[in-house]
Formats: structure tokens, C-alpha cells, sequence
């Protein structure tokens, strides 16, 4: 049986063929898991974590959907 893929990994891929992580600079993605998600007993992921993507250029934050999430401060 093939393993499924969690649905953060998937955001993280969709906002790469955005072009939203730079293809030319270091990124480090930083997934912020809620404390009952099942990721933290070595389980599957069933959270809606907040994804910050931290590259050379600034940090990006991705959306539910894999898109940029608006800055409101």
C-alpha cells in the first residue's frame, strides 16, 4: 500500500509551482503543528498547521490552499 502524502507537504509543493519559495535562494519550511495533531505521536497528520516558509529573501507564509497568506499587521 502506498503511503499518503500529509496535506501540508502538498501545500508546500503547490506554493513552489507558484513560484512562492524562490528556486534560487536556501529555503527552510517551518510546519507549526496544533498540540492534539496526531503528527505528534508519529501518526498522520490532522491539523491545519501554519506553514512559514524562511528564505534569504524574507519569509513567506502559505495559506490552507498553498497560497501566499496576506500580511494583516
Amino acid at each position: 500500500m502506498k503511503d499518503k502524502v500529509h496535506e501540508y507537504l502538498k501545500r508546500i509543493d503547490k506554493a513552489y509551482s507558484l513560484g512562492l519559495i524562490g528556486k534560487d535562494c536556501l529555503s527552510h519550511a517551518i510546519i507549526a503543528h496544533d498540540d492534539y495533531c496526531e503528527i505528534n505521536q508519529n501518526g498522520y497528520c490532522n491539523c491545519d498547521p501554519d506553514i512559514t516558509i524562511k528564505t534569504d529573501k524574507g519569509d513567506v507564509k502559505i495559506d490552507s490552499s498553498g497560497h501566499l497568506l496576506e500580511d494583516k499587521s
